[in-house]
């Protein structure tokens, strides 16, 4: 969407790293930001060398819930849920560490830092004019399009109707799923009663404001 609000195209999936490239690959960026910077994107803990940075962050059991699902979907898991959460919980997934220390990074150099915007997923669902909104005034850009007809671009709806699964080993799972793993989080955890749920995960999870 931020993308999409400042350029005025809807780049695939697959090409919004013209636009909004991985960290390391901003050289190939396409568009550059009034001051001169641009807009990277990263799923890396806090580094200090960032001019500015919107971190989202989401209620641990959603993200370990979605992710089971994407790893799947790219045959990079064949292992019940069980399993996963205790390699999620160990930081053993991929290469970037444990869920609480990344939120804790970012939490960390939130306390005293006016460049980072500190949005909760949650909010960016359910208010996601105003979020975006904060998010163009924040890295100082004006929209070229209307936020209400970005918002529609980017819609679930249409998300699903323009998705393309040539990039999964697994197509039968979406990519767009639910908003929410909801009431399914109960289930899910219920399953893996048998694995035991870090104190950590819980106790960051309550400071965040998740039940």
């Amino acid at each position: 969407m931020l993308a999409t609000a400042i350029c005025g195209e809807k780049p695939k999936r697959n090409e919004i790293g013209r636009l909004i490239p991985y960290i390391g690959y901003q050289s190939e960026s396409e568009f550059k930001l009034p001051s001169g910077g641009r807009l990277i994107k990263t799923h890396e803990p806090h580094r200090r060398e960032y001019r500015k940075a919107i971190y989202i962050v989401r209620d641990w059991r959603e993200v370990c819930v979605s992710y089971y699902y994407f790893e799947r979907r790219h045959a990079r898991c064949d292992e019940k849920f069980a399993s996963f959460l205790k390699k999620f919980q160990e930081g053993k997934v991929d290469g970037f560490g444990k869920w609480t220390d990344h939120v804790n990074s970012w939490l960390k150099e939130n306390q005293n830092n006016q460049k980072i915007l500190f949005v909760k997923y949650e909010y960016l669902v359910e208010n996601t004019r105003q979020v975006l909104n904060d998010a163009l005034k924040f890295v100082g850009v004006t929209p070229c399009l209307d936020l209400g007809d970005v918002i529609k671009e980017h819609s679930r709806e249409k998300m699903v109707k323009d998705e393309d699964s040539s990039m999964a080993k697994n197509s039968s799972i979406p990519f767009v799923r639910s908003k929410y793993a909801g009431q399914n989080l109960e289930e899910f955890f219920l399953k893996s009663k048998g694995e035991r749920v870090d104190e950590e995960f819980m106790r960051l999870n309550q400071y965040l404001n998740y039940s």
